[in-house]
């Protein structure tokens, strides 16, 4: 039989060096060379803020040294003679990254090893809103109250204007305002690949993918953690804050009243140690309009359906019902546009029979500044400008329409969120209060100066790790 002679990746080398100096024979040297190989594993897992090590390890004689192809996330560095990969990633360097180590001696082959570096999100705050529906949707944030740090909002950096027009191309122009902040937007997608994206009050995501807000992390007395804030175009203040955000099917174009779901957080942490979230459908209250909440831990979950029990005479089921796209829904006063007979409470009116009174007599003053607004417009969200949202108030204040639905939405109990709302439902005047003839009852944006809440907000003290996960179930039509 014959035999096949097989070539190894070994290489004898002898070296005869002759006779030492006394005339005894040298030993002959004998060297084995062996190409490299890489023997450790091919993944590690590193997390924001903390230190982590990883060793490659190869074989080979001479011993090898290693070069890294790859991009590696900020703080995190590789020596290409240990082989030792180890830092602390920074906070906002969460995802995966694919890496190729080579291993190399001199004698060929080279080694080379396909590594995944995963970096883990840290103990740092964040909002996240998870799309849990079967279609992509849009995250709108409000776009007059940009995410910056105290330092950025004190030299008047973090300005959006009042044109709702300019508020994406003003966002994009504070680019460097925000990375100063250590401000930082991110999808996580549908593999769980983490991509840091452009911060914008405009997001779109796909099904199962995550928008991950990180807001800046200030240091305010002895309060360090998050804290939001901007420049208040009115009065150039700085101000803490958190934003209002909608949520739509992608492809809504904004403003659409039946069509969103309304989120709401402040991070007034940095003031009284607290964040506060309210979470609600907006306007038409579609009872597809869904939204589970998981705040401060796993165990704090607060579902958002909309009661579409009928009025009885007895109960605290919806007044008047309606229909959006196909759904049972409890609209706003302002869609009492014609009423049937129906089972209501008195003050269950048409629109058209919506009065302007006390707004245009007792407080004749701000209903001129509004521009003589009709009872139907203030049913609406506390209209745009300072002007409007007084008066508006004013008429929720004081008006049997706005008042009984008020009082509705704090008797209601029946659906799983403790009330329904939008934009300003959850603020009204209390003019038992203050007068506003004879005193400053709002602010500079027009709302009450002590706002009085109608739903159960849900608030929680700050502490590191704290995050909020918002998983969207279901959006209007």
């Amino acid at each position: 039989m014959r035999k096949r002679l097989m070539l190894l990746a070994v290489v004898l080398i002898m070296s005869i060096t002759g006779c030492t100096g006394d005339g005894t024979p040298a030993p002959d040297v004998w060297s084995i060379v062996v190409a490299p190989s890489i023997t450790s594993v091919n993944k590690a897992t590193f997390t924001e803020g903390t230190g982590g090590t990883f060793t490659v390890i190869a074989s080979g004689n001479p011993d090898p040294t290693f070069s890294l192809n790859g991009t590696l996330p900020t703080g995190v560095t590789f020596n290409t003679t240990s082989g030792i990969l180890a830092g602390t990633p920074a906070t906002g360097t969460a995802g995966t990254y694919p890496l190729i180590f080579t291993a190399s001696n001199g004698i060929s082959p080279n080694a080379t090893q396909n590594f995944t570096l995963t970096v883990n999100h840290g103990n740092v705050f964040s909002i996240q809103y998870r799309n849990k529906t079967s279609s992509p949707i849009t995250i709108w944030l409000t776009g007059s109250k940009p995410p910056c740090s105290k330092a950025e909002a004190d030299l008047g950096n973090c300005n959006a204007g009042s044109d709702p027009a300019q508020y994406s191309s003003e966002w994009a122009a504070m680019s460097a305002a925000f990375e100063r902040s250590g401000t930082a937007f991110y999808i996580i997608r549908g593999n769980g690949v983490s991509e840091k994206i452009a911060i914008s009050n405009k997001v779109d995501l796909a099904v199962e993918e995550v928008l991950r807000i990180v807001p800046p992390n200030v240091t305010v007395g002895a309060y360090t953690g998050p804290g939001w804030y901007y420049n208040n175009y009115d009065t150039g203040a700085t101000e803490t804050s958190g934003t209002t955000t909608w949520i739509t099917k992608t492809g809504i174009t904004m403003p659409a009243p039946e069509k969103v779901m309304l989120y709401e957080f402040n991070i007034s942490a940095p003031i009284d140690g607290y964040i506060t979230y309210d979470i609600s459908a907006v306007d038409g209250l579609n009872a597809n309009a869904t939204m589970t909440y998981t705040g401060c831990s796993p165990l704090k979950q607060k579902e958002c359906r909309t009661n579409i029990s009928a009025y009885d005479g007895t109960n605290d089921g919806c007044p008047y019902i309606m229909q959006f796209s196909g759904q049972n829904t409890c609209p706003n006063p302002k869609f009492y546009t014609t009423i049937d007979s129906i089972l209501k409470p008195l003050w269950v009116v048409p629109t058209a029979d919506f009065t302007t009174l006390d707004v245009s007599t007792t407080y004749s003053t701000y209903w001129d500044a509004a521009g003589r607004p009709s009872g139907a417009l203030m049913a609406s969200a506390a209209g745009s400008s300072a002007a409007e949202k007084k008066a508006y108030h004013i008429w929720w204040a004081t008006n049997e329409v706005a008042q009984g639905w008020l009082t509705y939405l704090q008797k209601n109990t029946a659906g799983t969120c403790d009330a329904y709302g939008w934009a300003y439902d959850e603020k009204r005047l209390d003019l038992s209060q203050c007068d506003p003839n004879t005193q400053t009852c709002f602010d500079g944006e027009g709302n009450p100066q002590d706002n009085q809440d109608i739903s159960a907000l849900v608030t929680c003290a700050y502490q590191p790790g704290t995050y909020v996960i918002i998983d969207i179930l279901k959006v209007m039509q």
